[in-house]
């Protein structure tokens, strides 16, 4: 995350970490923190703010295990 960015929203809990920002250009990236080995991943950047929030949800999902 850079000083510019903006967070959206997050979900922390004791198994796993996510968080969408809206980037200095516009963009929107979700971070999540991987939890078999706890690496954060970036997502691929997306314009589309529903697409964005849309793809959050479905990694909170696929991290909670459903």
């Amino acid at each position: 995350m850079n000083i510019q960015d903006k967070l959206i929203k997050a979900l922390h809990t004791s198994r796993y970490s996510i968080e969408l920002f809206e980037t200095a250009s516009n963009l929107y990236i979700i971070r999540y923190e991987n939890p078999k080995n706890g690496v954060y991943r970036d997502s691929e950047a997306m314009k589309d703010f529903k697409m964005a929030s849309w793809m959050f949800d479905v990694k909170v999902e696929e991290l909670d295990g459903n």
